[in-house]
């Protein structure tokens, strides 16, 4: 274990001694007890972009956790409660994708129709939405709205310490690689389910 602590520049006079004070912290990168003494040592852990959000999932994941006594059924529980929260974007994007799937075969006939005039192609296609009520954009925005909620969860999950050596299922530690490789299959297949369920825009 090493460390270095950088004081901000100063003058220093031969002969005449410096005195530097600091406070030190060892222990656990928990939020709770780095903020609880005199000195706010919280600034050490580093949530990304979207920390307010990971520190608002921290909290609830410790919230769940004292009600189920389990981290794994408690990341569960989050995740679930995140999917939930986000599962109004996640309708609205897909029934967006949907019309815009039932509305391919006119715009493929008005892309042959004119293919040499995308001044006139895009005119159309743009009165083709409007008639139907699409916007070609409905199925990306939700998306991408909910794309710092995902990020803040990546960034609590990795941050908990709590998660080290604790156990759930065939897994002995939460905040290590999957020894047998078995969620990743899950991962896989779920990710391979959902991209049957989404609908196909272009």
């Amino acid at each position: 274990i090493g460390a270095f602590y950088v004081f901000a520049d100063s003058a220093i006079t031969p002969g005449v001694p410096v005195e530097k004070r600091f406070k030190l912290y060892t222990g656990m990168r928990e939020l709770d007890q780095l903020s609880a003494g005199d000195v706010d040592f919280s600034g050490a852990v580093s949530l990304g972009w979207f920390g307010f959000f990971a520190k608002i999932l921290l909290f609830t994941l410790r919230m769940f956790n004292d009600v189920l006594h389990n981290w794994g059924l408690s990341i569960l529980a989050l995740t679930l409660l995140t999917r939930l929260a986000v599962y109004p974007l996640t309708r609205s994007a897909v029934v967006s994708g949907r019309k815009m799937q039932a509305l391919q075969p006119q715009l493929k006939l008005l892309q042959e129709k004119y293919a040499d005039d995308k001044e006139t192609l895009n005119r159309e296609m743009m009165a083709l939405w409007s008639k139907n009520g699409v916007n070609p954009l409905g199925g990306c925005f939700p998306i991408l709205i909910q794309m710092p909620v995902f990020f803040a969860l990546f960034a609590a999950l990795s941050y908990e310490p709590n998660l080290f050596h604790a156990d759930f299922w065939f897994l002995k530690d939460l905040s290590a690689q999957d020894p047998y490789g078995i969620t990743g299959v899950l991962i896989v297949a779920g990710m391979y389910v959902q991209q049957l369920m989404t609908p196909m825009t272009g």
